[in-house]
């Protein structure tokens, strides 16, 4: 039996070996892309909950909490903690990140932000949770030997090392960004396994629509084998209501809702898969939120509580 615990353990790092992939990419666009941190150029906290497929059993539940700034105009600065609650409480993953970037001024209309992100990463397994009894051989009534002892670290500390790059317009963005480079080390039974890096490509286009906004959104990603694009469309309605629908090409359609004012902003993202599980997992939910902090006349001036 001790053979079904090695493979349900390596099974769920193999899963956790792919990075958190939030829905609303505005709420956490700093974890999309750190140069995006202090974007609004305004004092923020923010905070989402990722709860991924609830009607399956072992589900994931992400838990981020964000506060950034901007320093005259130029030096942006995040910081994150991200928790990832696997199988309820069966495994752990956490991320403590710091975030830097500074804004290039290219011209009148361009500019070029180069970012950085440190993460500390803390993994822990909870092995109360997985207790199997051994496998018996029938024709004697013995415990089948175990060649190999297996071999656990109930909690394991790394890091990890983020470069990003973006470019920007008042009309349009570019990014880039090559996450976790340093591939770190994640594996907690006695067999490697790594981080890999991840590589994203990304955009937003803004339309203006008569008194209205049209928000185009792009991204690709590639992190070893895995492929994934998203195209998503987000209209600002009547100044503060936001509406959206999205794509990816796991066959995953994504609505999303939200409001925000010169004060707060909240969003609701709900994914459906289309596979043949979608009848049974009950999609998976986003409920974001984040709070300006400004000074009287900056706040007068601010219209980016949807961006």
């Amino acid at each position: 039996m001790k053979k079904l615990l090695l493979f349900i353990l390596g099974f769920g790092k193999l899963c956790n070996a792919q990075d958190i992939y939030f829905l609303n990419p505005f709420i956490t666009a700093n974890y999309l892309n750190p140069s995006l941190a202090g974007h609004q150029n305004v004092n923020k906290l923010s905070a989402a909950y990722l709860n991924m497929y609830p009607n399956l059993s072992g589900t994931t539940v992400t838990y981020f909490l964000n506060v950034e700034t901007k320093l005259y105009n130029k030096l942006g600065i995040a910081a994150n903690l991200i928790s990832d609650d696997m199988a309820r409480g069966t495994m752990q993953a956490n991320q403590y990140i710091l975030m830097l970037n500074y804004n290039f001024k290219l011209n009148n209309s361009f500019t070029l932000t180069p970012g950085f992100k440190f993460s500390q990463l803390e993994n822990k397994i909870d092995l109360t949770k997985l207790n199997f009894g051994d496998a018996i051989n029938m024709r004697n009534a013995e415990v089948w030997s175990q060649p190999q002892p297996l071999t656990f670290a109930t909690r394991l500390y790394n890091y990890s090392f983020t470069g990003s790059l973006l470019f920007g317009h008042k009309a349009f963005n570019f990014g880039a960004l090559l996450n976790q480079f340093n591939e770190p080390e994640i594996g907690m039974i006695n067999f490697d396994l790594k981080q890999q890096r991840r590589l994203t490509l990304h955009s937003m286009v803004k339309l203006p629509i008569e008194k209205q906004t049209l928000n185009l959104f792009f991204r690709y990603d590639r992190q070893g084998n895995f492929n994934k694009t998203q195209l998503a469309a987000y209209m600002r309605l009547f100044e503060h209501y936001q509406i959206g629908l999205g794509f990816n090409s796991f066959d995953n359609y994504t609505l999303h809702t939200g409001y925000g004012n010169k004060y707060f902003r909240i969003n609701y993202n709900y994914n459906l898969s289309f596979s043949k599980l979608s009848g049974n997992t009950a999609g998976s939910h986003e409920l974001g939120t984040a709070f300006y902090f400004l000074s009287k006349n900056k706040r007068n001036s601010f219209d980016k509580y949807l961006e």
